[in-house]
């Protein structure tokens, strides 16, 4: 019966190819017929037979078989299937489909719906020849419908579905390449920042819209904020959407954070431009809208610009393709199509420079007659318009207390338009009126500089007054930290107010710092659940009493965290507010009250709550004396939609803020004269009512710049943005401003930007005007700089003195330089940002000259004491690597020469001597070792004391002493050398060790631990308690302080040890320890000198590591077993500890200056840039960045590969989160380049160098050191030499959730190919995948040949893989192309797996 069936089937197909064919036609072999249906000779036979029996066909023997019919005039009949969607692009399809059948002869059509729900076991195709699906990802994603579509013996095409690598076929839009496409033409108008709305149901699987929209923001430098409209599955509805966006409008105040919108669908688009045409905002003057939909679809009542489908094409390759595969021409294909720009005016132009104001320097814009606009920055918001030829300019800004602004500017070719955007949102009668603020024109003649200037004097002309700063603000440093332990500790490793006072104030005493901000400690934090009680464990109000009283005897001034947005919701406090006082809480137009940031939106125009602040600020005035407040969320609360007492939405905003501040900031000096406000804010409109705000422009958006360009492109940038925006800004203004590097919301400067760049950014933000911030943990490893550099800020010149940077010029691209003048002396700065030294010649301004001719000034450098010579108006000195040099020029040095020479530190080197002036004596277990240079102790087989020929004690016993079983000393005595050996077994797992030390004459001690069997093992090195200073040679850059503690609860480690560590699963997420003061792994030493030093007195105690040794190193401030500084000692390859290291007296700190050299290469490295070059290429590896690439060029400096490499996955690779207000599973988007604690080790190999960077891949959540619970490790090994050919081993532990689908892949960015060569075949590059290659398809002597456009020629294989699915590539809107290792593929894992591949890229 089964066989009979089988017969019976394979007629009928043979019987539909044979009418299809011409007479005479020739059918495919038998061994075809085989091969084609799965079937054997028997069966073929059979059913051949029959058809001969039939005079179907005609049989000749070693010729063919063919057909007897002429050619069938009967119809294909084709069945058309879609889902029951609301859906107006599936009736468009529909509609398609029949006129494509009505005009085209040869085909049939039956339409069938069908339900989303239902299994296609029911869906029966029978009396057709053919089946078209219109399915969706859901539906894709049911295993029992794959099987169908696997079984059917029927011609099928699948329209629109993305199938990934499942084997049918499939026609559909381009949706990657036309996202894509749709962001470049937002950008090609000048919008930076871009609103993507869905209004599509989000289903897990393949790649959403949304996906690739952000590709391309990422792709292009855009800005993309998500907003979800929560459509359900099935469900297209316009109304939904068009709420969702009146909701997100409320929620934002009436002002949208982006200048264009895009919509996935045309329905919901329309009904969302009409509901913002009605809530007042114009399209497209206000706000540009474009969407998705088809080129055929009406414009309808609001005509929107659409990146469209072409449906009549997508249905006419559908049926093309199911006539090849009814002939058997072919087996199955797919057709990705297209999508075009069709513009209806709903884009309009936008002013980029505006657009772009938080980008690193202002932006110019060309203009008829030589006219330029420049517009504004973050702090001074205006334009002007310059006339270069006849140094004329207008220069434009606003001026007003009631609202936030912002200023545009439009080119129009022949005139440009300026114009004012100000946020006042009222009900309004006939008769009504509501005030804005006051335009401000200056017409102006002179330099940009100049008119620029005229920006800040506008202001000042009309009246605007800085707060004026009490005197113990001047030259001061701040210092911000939780009394509780960082927030990477969640709060631990202090303990609370007590032990702050008693470890915290003299560190900062000793540092120079002057001020210190206490980030909260009420209940709940900043998710303030009281204001009155303090936290579990913090202390009592006595003990803030004593706090201030101390660091008020240290003169330091107390500053406390003012939470005014709110309590949250549910806690007592919250809702006592709620019921007494309704009115102080903002309210959304249903009158039910606003969230904002956790808690309840409190209006800050209300009367009641502005007092109800200024109460409690003046309480712990009153009660702690306390010196001032720092306002969190400073800038605006949330409009109000039903305000009380005559007030409207918009008050509550910037006006009701300035009136909070107002009323506090008059309370507590009612109470103690000369209190400060510091504001989270950046409008200088605040310091009309507080003394400082944040520097958010330099801090938020320029510093962070550097963490992905070079020093040489970074500084001058800096320089340009710095010299026009403190011409815009008036002095007093800019004094007001609070420079950082790092704060409490962001990651380690350390570990984003390196220890050298943190180190000069430290002298940027000391030494230009304003106040710099210092958060906690930040100063370590740069105490004695941060010393130093608060000691400078209390000159005159940096207090009071105007800064001149474009006038102040140098020859060294990487050296930031500038001025600080006064009419009676100055100061030159030079701040050093390369890791190498620079021979600098800086040019000082002619202003400072005079000045110098004036009064006879006498100059002196003053941060090292380093020789200069001074040429007229010139200065020549060295600068070493992250260096600082200020040159200060006063009366004050009369008895100083102006060329400082200064004499060298000199190191006595160890005479040579024999083993008969070295002294051993033993004594049961012990032994000791007199020499010339050192005595030293050594008990049970670990040293317990090492002292210099001084008598200075460095080491203190080695916990291991009380705790391993010693078996015996071996002692050799030499003619030029000792060596001690023992050995014994440590632990209740009994692991053996072995030990030697071998001395010439004490002044270098070699050291040599081999341990078996636990990889756990580690050994801690306590140092003596009374030591002066600490030193590591970091390859990044050298890290200098005193011995402190500043963890007096614990560091992770002994955290973990006492069960006091607050969440283990945050070993997940960060590689860092808290409160290390040195990790190896993240900031390891460099190779050739493998430094750590230490001094006591006049002696450097140095340890010296191996790089080929895998070892880690954590410098810990103290342990329960030592109470200075310990050094841990262990393994980092998991393996038993088997390593060595000397110890050194008299080594003093050793930093390289000059870049590593090789035969044949060199490596530079500037902080977390790492240039390798050699004859072939140059590359840029950043460890900052995952340890991926930078960009790599030839030797001709054209480039190979561009932007950065990139480890990425989706949400299959990330524990599922949800969000804790709406409970949804958060998308959990990955890359390695997120990772900025990325591990690093550097050796070197005979004359190749090794780079191996390992870690975790990472979220792009803001608060990223908690979000990033990644389930990717990854180890990527670089392998580089004098040769043409850059070696790659990447290793891949993949640990997918098993609830989610995932993809996982590993890109290269590389310019446009002119072509690319592949198994002897060439591929010309287009948008859209050009060219993939399965991973059995690699392997040893099988490589890409790329031929670029720019000229370079270079290879690209994969000798070695496993564990991948291939590769790919294809080409990106903006001509770059992609070449992306595929590792996975959609896949929802379930156990976890390794994937293991080598690559080589070769430059022909």
């Amino acid at each position: 019966m089964e066989q009979n069936i089988q017969i019976e089937n394979l007629c009928r197909i043979l019987r539909r190819e044979a009418a299809l064919l011409p007479q005479g036609g020739r059918l495919p072999a038998v061994r075809e017929i085989m091969r084609r249906y799965g079937t054997h000779r028997g069966i073929v036979d059979a059913a051949l037979k029959r058809l001969e029996e039939e005079r179907l066909i005609v049989r000749r023997k070693r010729i063919g078989i063919f057909s007897r019919l002429a050619s069938s005039s009967v119809d294909l009949r084709a069945l058309f299937c879609y889902v029951d969607w609301p859906s107006s692009t599936i009736r468009e399809w529909v509609e398609c489909a029949k006129q494509y059948v009505g005009s085209h002869s040869g085909w049939k059509l039956s339409l069938r719906e069908i339900h989303a729900q239902d299994s296609f076991d029911r869906l029966d195709p029978s009396g057709h020849d053919a089946l078209i699906m219109v399915l969706n990802n859901r539906i894709m994603q049911d295993r029992s419908n794959l099987d169908w579509l696997s079984r059917l013996q029927l011609p099928a095409v699948v329209l629109d579905a993305e199938l990934g690598f499942l084997p049918f076929s499939t026609v559909r839009m381009n949706d990657s390449f036309g996202m894509l496409d749709a962001c470049r033409y937002l950008y090609s108008h000048g919008h930076r920042s871009v609103g993507y709305i869905r209004t599509e149901p989000k289903i897990s699987g393949p790649p959403l819209l949304a996906d690739y929209f952000r590709k391309g923001a990422e792709l292009l430098g855009m800005q993309i904020e998500v907003i979800e409209s929560e459509v359900s599955y099935g469900e297209f509805s316009a109304e939904k959407s068009s709420e969702c966006i009146q909701n997100y409008l409320e929620a934002h105040n009436g002002q949208l954070p982006f200048t264009a919108l895009f919509c996935e669908s045309h329905d919901p688009a329309v009904a969302i431009a009409g509901r913002l045409l009605r809530c007042g905002i114009r399209i497209p003057e206000e706000l540009s809208i474009m969407t998705r939909g088809g080129a055929s679809f009406a414009p309808g009542p609001i005509p929107l610009t659409l990146i469209a489908a072409d449906f009549e094409r997508e249905i006419a390759e559908v049926f093309d393709g199911l006539r090849q595969l009814v002939r058997k021409e072919i087996c199955c294909f797919r057709k990705y199509l297209p999508m075009r720009i069709v513009d209806r005016g709903s884009v309009a132009e936008v002013n980029s420079a505006f657009e772009q104001r938080r980008s690193l320097h202002d932006r110019e814009i060309s203009c008829p007659d030589k006219l330029n606009i420049i517009q504004d920055s973050d702090h001074m918001r205006g334009a002007i318009l310059y006339n270069e030829e006849k140094r004329l300019g207008l220069s434009f800004t606003m001026q007003t207390f009631r609202s936030d602004f912002r200023i545009a500017s439009r080119n129009n070719g022949n005139t440009v338009d300026f114009w004012s955007e100000y946020n006042g949102r009222a009900v309004m009668k006939p008769g009504d009126s509501q005030q804005t603020g006051e335009t401000l024109i200056s017409i102006k003649q002179g330099s940009k500089r100049e008119l620029a200037a005229s920006l800040g004097e506008a202001w000042l002309k009309n009246g605007f007054t800085v707060l004026a700063r009490p005197n113990w603000t001047d030259g001061a440093v701040l210092y911000s930290a939780f009394p509780q332990g960082s927030v990477n500790s969640r709060g631990a490793e202090i303990g609370g107010l007590e032990p702050f006072r008693k470890y915290i104030l003299p560190r900062l005493s000793m540092l120079g710092i002057n001020i210190c901000w206490l980030n909260p400690f009420n209940e709940g934090g900043y998710a303030v659940h009281s204001y009155y009680q303090f936290q579990k464990g913090v202390g009592v109000e006595q003990d803030l009493v004593n706090l201030a009283r101390d660091a008020h005897s240290r003169k330091i001034n107390i500053l406390m965290d003012l939470i005014p947005h709110g309590p949250k919701p549910g806690k007592p406090y919250a809702e006592k507010i709620l019921k007494e006082h309704p009115e102080w809480i903002s309210r959304k137009s249903d009158g039910s009250p606003k969230l904002w940031w956790g808690g309840y939106a409190m209006d800050y125009a209300s009367p009641g709550w502005q007092k109800a602040m200024a109460d409690l600020a003046s309480y712990y005035i009153n009660k702690a004396d306390i010196d001032g407040w720092r306002v969190d969320c400073a800038r605006y609360s949330p409009d109000n939609e039903c305000p009380t007492d005559g007030r409207i939405p918009s008050q509550s905003g910037t006006e009701g803020a300035l009136k909070l501040m107002k009323t506090v900031h008059e309370s507590i000096n009612a109470h103690k004269p000369e209190t400060i406000l510091l504001g989270e804010c950046h409008t200088l409109t605040h310091l009309s009512s507080m003394e400082f705000i944040y520097d958010s422009a330099l801090g938020y958006n320029v510093i962070p710049s550097l963490q992905g360009q070079l020093p040489e492109e970074w500084v001058p940038k800096l320089k340009q943005y710095m010299d026009r925006n403190t011409s815009a800004i008036p002095q007093e203004m800019f004094r007001g401003l609070m420079h950082f590097s790092e704060n409490h919301d962001m990651l380690k400067s350390l570990y984003r930007l390196g220890a050298g760049h943190t180190r000069a950014l430290f002298s940027l933000n000391f030494l230009i005007p304003g106040i710099p911030l210092v958060n906690y943990d930040q100063d370590n490893g740069f105490g004695l700089h941060l010393k130093k550099l608060a000691t400078l800020r209390k000159r005159p010149e940096f207090i009071n003195g105007e800064a001149l940077y474009k006038q102040t010029e140098t020859d060294a691209p990487t050296v930031f330089t500038f001025t600080r003048q006064l009419p009676e002396q100055f100061s030159a700065v030079a701040i050093n940002f390369s890791g190498t030294e620079k021979d600098v010649t800086m040019t000082c301004p002619e202003k400072s000259i005079k000045a110098v001719k004036k009064n006879s000034l006498i100059g002196k450098e003053l941060y090292d004491n380093a020789p200069f010579l001074i040429q007229g108006n010139k200065l020549s000195f060295k600068i070493p690597p992250y260096g600082t040099r200020v040159f200060a020029f006063s009366q004050e040095f009369e008895n100083a020469s102006s060329a400082i020479t200064t004499t060298p530190t000199t190191v006595t080197t160890p005479t040579a001597t024999n083993s008969k002036t070295i002294r051993v004596s033993e004594s049961g277990d012990s032994i000791l070792v007199e020499t010339p240079y050192s005595h030293a102790e050594f008990r049970n087989g670990f040293p317990v004391s090492l002292k210099d020929r001084f008598g200075r004690e460095f080491l203190s016993p080695i916990p291991w002493i009380n705790q391993a079983k010693f078996e015996k000393w071996n002692i050799e005595k030499k003619p030029e050398r000792i060596i001690l050996q023992g050995r014994g077994i440590f632990g209740k797992n009994s692991t053996p060790w072995e030990i030697s030390y071998e001395t010439r004459n004490g002044s270098e001690w070699k050291i040599r631990l081999k341990t078996s069997h636990d990889s756990k093992l580690f050994l801690e090195l306590p140092l003596a308690d009374d030591l002066d200073e600490w030193y590591a040679g970091c390859l990044e850059g050298p890290l200098h302080d005193f011995p402190a503690i500043t963890h007096p609860a614990g560091d992770q480690f002994e955290l973990q040890e006492t069960n006091r560590w607050p969440n283990p699963t945050w070993e997940l997420m960060m590689q860092s320890k808290s409160g290390i003061l040195l990790q190896s792994s993240i900031m390891p030493l460099d190779p050739e000198y493998g430094q750590l030093t230490f001094r006591g007195g006049n002696t450097w105690m140095g340890l010296r590591f191996a790089p080929e040794d895998h070892i880690e190193l954590f410098l810990r401030e103290r342990s329960k077993w030592n109470s200075g500084l310990t050094l841990r000692i262990a393994s980092r390859d998991g393996k038993p500890l088997n390593c060595g290291w000397d110890i050194r007296l008299d080594d003093p700190p050793v930093f390289r200056t000059r870049p590593m050299t090789g035969s044949g290469w060199s490596l530079n490295i500037d902080s977390t840039a790492h240039r390798f070059c050699n004859t072939a290429y140059a590359l840029t590896l950043r460890r900052n960045l995952g340890g991926n690439f930078y960009q790599m060029t030839d030797a001709s400096g054209k480039e190979v590969l561009i932007k950065k490499t990139e480890l990425a996955g989706n949400n299959g690779f990330f524990l599922s989160q949800r969000d804790t207000e709406s409970g949804k599973i958060l998308e959990r988007l990955c890359t390695n380049t997120l990772n900025c604690e990325t591990a690093m080790k550097q050796f070197r190999e005979k004359n190749r160098i090794h780079y191996n960077f390992s870690g975790k891949v990472k979220s792009p959540a803001h608060y990223s050191r908690y979000d990033a619970r990644t389930q990717v490790a990854y180890s990527i090994d670089y392998l580089m030499d004098e040769t043409n050919k850059l070696r790659q081993n990447v290793k891949l532990d993949i640990l997918p959730d098993a609830k989610r689908e995932g993809s996982l892949f590993y890109d290269y960015t590389l310019p446009e190919p002119k072509t690319v060569r592949f198994d002897n075949k060439i591929f010309f590059p287009k948008k859209g995948a050009f060219l993939t290659v399965p991973a059995d398809k690699l392997g040893p002597g099988k490589c890409l040949t790329f031929h670029m456009k720019n000229g370079t020629q270079w290879s690209f294989s994969i000798p070695q893989s496993k564990g991948i699915v291939g590769i790919r590539l294809e080409g990106a809107p903006n001509g770059n192309t992609i070449l992306s290792v595929r590792i996975m593929d959609q896949v929802k894992g379930t156990s976890h797996s390794q994937a293991v591949f080598s690559i080589e890229l070769e430059i022909l």
